[in-house]
């Protein structure tokens, strides 16, 4: 049966809009191994883009199809970014980010080759925490210029570039909340249309073969975000909600989550348990398929499936990269997708 994607958007953006704060904290800026995660995809995108604008010094030009709150866009504009033409208070909001955040140093071949950059994203409140993210360290010269634009709109439908070479991005398995596989489809296709016969696109995913060892623990310890997986039971008091009382990391099994009971403010009104169900633990980690109590829906893709995916939408120009092979550690749960039509990403990680 078909689905109805922009009916899925509508329902899936009401989720998104309710959880964007508590995501940026819990998952985006707070889980170890999300952040694993997110500085093995900061690292090797910005060493690409620096290798190529070494290479070749034409104008680049970035589109973020789900950029949340740009924390990658954000990071490749303090790359571009001299400290020395700031204002004294920008200057040093952006050196106090640059200690926590080394991807975020100056680097001029990048600084010459940056052109326009794009956020796109369905949440107005995600849009609202990129902008302050900006604002927080020191770069928002770089909205108020519109040399970054952060627009509310669908990724499947990402907005065409200036002359250059377009670098279309779609990262933190963004692709596995797009309305299921019809969803992950149209992204395929919408990134291919954007980065043309000349420029490089680039996803990166979960893979469901990790959802035992990775998947599991991390949806467990951020049930604040979207609320319980379906593979917990447990009754949870009238009125309140739950917290994990931990963050179990990658690796640890665990059958029984202590959790907290907290109320609509916040407050602590007691503490409980949630036990995972063995018959539907196993058929979230066969299909990478997750939802929970509150109608959250995500998906980390089979490698196998997703590889289907991409020799249907984007052909010889697609490949399928394990990133485990460059990290193992940090790598090990992801899978990464290039849409390469003039084989460059290829030869660069060989």
């Amino acid at each position: 049966m078909k689905v109805d994607l922009e009916a899925r958007q509508k329902d899936d953006q009401i989720v998104w809009e309710d959880c964007a704060q508590t995501y940026e904290e819990q998952v985006v800026e707070g889980h170890p191994d999300i952040r694993s995660a997110e500085s093995l995809e900061e690292e090797w995108l910005g060493h690409l883009l620096r290798k190529r604008s070494w290479q070749r010094p034409e104008q680049i030009h970035v589109v973020e199809a789900g950029c949340g709150s740009a924390r990658v866009l954000a990071q490749l504009a303090a790359a571009a970014t001299q400290t020395e033409d700031l204002e004294p208070t920008d200057r040093k909001l952006l050196q106090a980010y640059r200690r926590l955040r080394p991807e975020g140093a100056f680097h001029s071949a990048w600084a010459q080759t940056c052109g326009k950059m794009v956020g796109v994203d369905f949440s107005r409140s995600m849009l609202a925490l990129a902008e302050e993210r900006f604002s927080r360290i020191g770069l928002s010269r770089w909205i108020q210029s519109r040399r970054v634009q952060l627009i509310h709109g669908s990724a499947f439908q990402l907005p065409p570039t200036a002359p250059g070479q377009p670098w279309v991005i779609c990262l933190l398995n963004s692709i596995g909340v797009m309305q299921g596989e019809e969803g992950a489809r149209a992204l395929l296709r919408s990134v291919r249309q954007a980065a043309g016969a000349s420029g490089v696109g680039f996803i990166s995913a979960y893979r469901a073969e990790a959802m035992e060892t990775h998947g599991l623990n991390q949806y467990e310890s951020t049930l604040e975000v979207a609320g319980i997986p379906d593979w917990l039971e447990g009754d949870v008091p009238t009125g309140c909600r739950a917290r994990a009382r931990q963050t179990p990391r990658a690796g640890e099994a665990q059958e029984v989550l202590p959790v907290d009971w907290v109320d609509e403010s916040g407050a602590l009104t007691g503490h409980g348990e949630l036990r995972r169900q063995p018959d539907r633990v196993r058929q979230v980690c066969l299909t990478g398929q997750v939802r929970t109590r509150s109608g959250y829906q995500s998906r980390w893709y089979p490698w196998s499936q997703m590889a289907q995916l991409v020799r249907d939408e984007w052909g010889e120009a697609g490949w399928q990269i394990s990133p485990g092979r460059l990290d193992h550690l940090r790598g090990r749960p992801l899978q990464w997708l290039w849409f390469d039509p003039t084989g460059w990403i290829r030869e660069s990680l060989g």
